[in-house]
C-alpha cells in the first residue's frame, strides 16, 4: 500500500469528521438559538398579556388601600381606584403612543 495515499485517505477521513463535528455543532447552536427565540417570545406575550395587565392593576389597588388605611384616609377603596385607573390608562395609551413612535422611527430612516 502507498503510504501517500494512505496518508490522503486519512486526511480526507478527517476532513470529513469535523465537517460532521461542525454540522452537530452548528445544529446544537441553532437548536440553543430556537430556544432563546422561543422564550423571548413568551416574554413578549407576557408582557402584553391581560394577566400581566389585571395583576398589576390588582396588586395596585390592593397596595393603595393598605397605605390609604395607614394614613387615615376616610375613603380607601374609593380613593385607591384612582392610581389603579392612572395606571391602566397609561399602560392602554403606551401602546398607541408606541406604534406613533415606531412609525416615526421608521420614517426618520427613509430620510
Amino acid at each position: 500500500m502507498n503510504p501517500l495515499h494512505s496518508d490522503s485517505y486519512n486526511s480526507s477521513e478527517h476532513t470529513r469528521m469535523s465537517i460532521e463535528e461542525r454540522v452537530k455543532q452548528i445544529e446544537c447552536l441553532m437548536a440553543e438559538m430556537n430556544q432563546r427565540n422561543d422564550r423571548v417570545d413568551l416574554n413578549k406575550k407576557w408582557e402584553t398579556s391581560a394577566t400581566r395587565f389585571l395583576g398589576v392593576a390588582a396588586i395596585t389597588y390592593v397596595t393603595m388601600n393598605l397605605i390609604l388605611l395607614s394614613i387615615g384616609d376616610p375613603y380607601p377603596p374609593i380613593h385607591a381606584l384612582v392610581p389603579t385607573f392612572g395606571y391602566m390608562l397609561s399602560t392602554l395609551s403606551l401602546q398607541r403612543l408606541k406604534i406613533f413612535w415606531i412609525n416615526f422611527e421608521i420614517g426618520n430612516k427613509g430620510s
